[in-house]
C-alpha cells in the first residue's frame, strides 16, 4: 500500500529510467531501441506529472513497445491506470513488472493497494 495510506499511488512514485541509461534494459548492442523507449519513458513521466495521464499512457506504452523488458515501464503505466481506477489494467503492469523484478517493494506496495481498492484484501495482505 502507498506511503500515506490514502489510496493508489500517485505520478510523484513514478520510476525514473532504470540505472543503467545506457540500455534502460534493452539488449546490449540495441541503444537506439533503448533510447527511444527511455525517451518516451521521460516524456511520460513529464506528462503525468502535469496531469496529462491519457497522453503519458501513451507514452509509457510505447516505450513497452521499444522496450517490453524494462519493469519500470510497467510499473510507471500501472501507476497511471491505477490513479485512473483502471484497477483490472493496473494490476496487469504491476503483476508484469514484478516477474521481472521479483519482489520489488514499491511495485508489491502498489499492487497490494490497488488489491485493496478492488476488495481483495486477501491479496492485498499477501503483497
Amino acid at each position: 500500500m502507498d506511503n500515506e495510506n490514502t489510496g493508489p499511488a500517485r505520478p510523484k512514485d513514478i520510476m525514473p529510467p532504470e540505472a543503467n541509461p545506457t540500455t534502460g534494459g534493452a539488449p546490449e548492442g540495441d541503444l537506439s531501441t533503448a533510447e527511444e523507449a527511455n525517451r518516451y519513458n521521460t516524456l511520460g513521466i513529464t506528462q503525468a506529472t502535469q496531469g496529462m495521464n491519457s497522453q503519458a499512457l501513451a507514452s509509457f506504452s510505447k516505450a513497452i513497445e521499444f522496450d517490453p523488458q524494462n519493469a519500470g515501464y510497467y510499473y510507471n503505466r500501472g501507476i497511471i491506470y491505477s490513479g485512473d481506477a483502471a484497477y483490472g489494467l493496473a494490476l496487469q503492469d504491476f503483476t508484469q513488472a514484478l516477474q521481472m523484478r521479483g519482489d520489488d517493494a514499491d511495485i508489491l506496495n502498489n499492487r497490494g493497494t490497488v488489491y485493496m481498492m478492488t476488495g481483495d484484501y486477501d491479496a492485498a495482505i499477501a503483497d
